[in-house]
């Protein structure tokens, strides 16, 4: 195994109250997808492929897929739902699934497969074999991320990324805010956070920074959710996971 990615495996584990904090994530803006999925698309135009089918993975693909299908011309856009990595941000199962065989109409077709990232590379793997049942006449791949670690390479990537990093890009920025905060809490389970200690040990732990307005969101998204509550002491305004 990849040692970037037994990192990741074994960084968040479950252990008891504890769980390990360390991990490099990269906040990604709408505007860096927007020129990236450009510069994607006029690559995969120079280099001579010719796809006339748009396969986006869900669901990090959604957005990339429909960038490239403007940017291209190609109104035949497909999506495909693969499952690999969890909703626990920087966690993953084993191995990649297609939960939904829905039969593709791709026979004697050119598919290009978009994605955000390949960090494993096991999703991108898993639904190049299922597209291949279905008899197109070429498939590439291509993505805006391509990380060092993973098994597949693609065709065509804007960005190679040399040590894993966890980008956390607007369509879940969300739900990655409040898994990361989750974990920093769960550091220490007796301890009352401030807003302050919080948004210092994000930086500290995931390398990002995050605005007073952001803290408070995530904090009360998660207190709707009843995975925080707030305690008042001294007149200030404390958070801990919710027991």
């Amino acid at each position: 195994m990849d040692e970037s990615l037994k990192f990741v495996r074994q960084s968040f584990s479950w252990k008891g109250e504890i769980m390990a904090q360390k991990m490099h994530c990269e906040f990604v803006s709408w505007d860096e997808i927007y020129s990236m999925c450009k510069e994607l698309a006029k690559t995969v135009e120079c280099s001579g492929y010719e796809p006339n089918t748009l396969v986006a993975l869900a669901r990090s693909g959604f957005i990339p897929g429909r960038l490239l299908s403007d940017f291209m011309g190609i109104t035949d856009l497909v999506s495909l739902k693969v499952e690999h990595w969890l909703d626990t941000t920087g966690q993953h199962k084993d191995e990649a699934t297609i939960p939904y065989m829905i039969p593709l109409n791709l026979d004697g077709k050119r598919v290009l497969v978009v994605d955000d990232i390949v960090d494993t590379g096991k999703s991108m793997v898993v639904s190049v074999d299922y597209i291949k049942r279905y008899k197109p006449a070429a498939i590439k791949t291509a993505v805006m991320h391509y990380i060092n670690s993973s098994m597949h390479k693609p065709d065509y990537y804007v960005r190679f990324i040399a040590d894993w990093t966890w980008f956390v890009w607007p369509w879940n920025r969300v739900e990655d805010l409040c898994n990361l905060f989750q974990r920093l809490l769960k550091t220490d389970l007796k301890r009352a956070w401030s807003a302050r200690d919080i948004r210092e040990g994000i930086m500290k732990s995931f390398d990002l920074t995050v605005s007073k307005e952001q803290v408070n969101e995530v904090l009360n998204t998660l207190s709707r959710r009843n995975k925080v509550e707030k305690k008042i002491e001294n007149d200030r305004e404390l958070w801990m996971i919710r027991s």
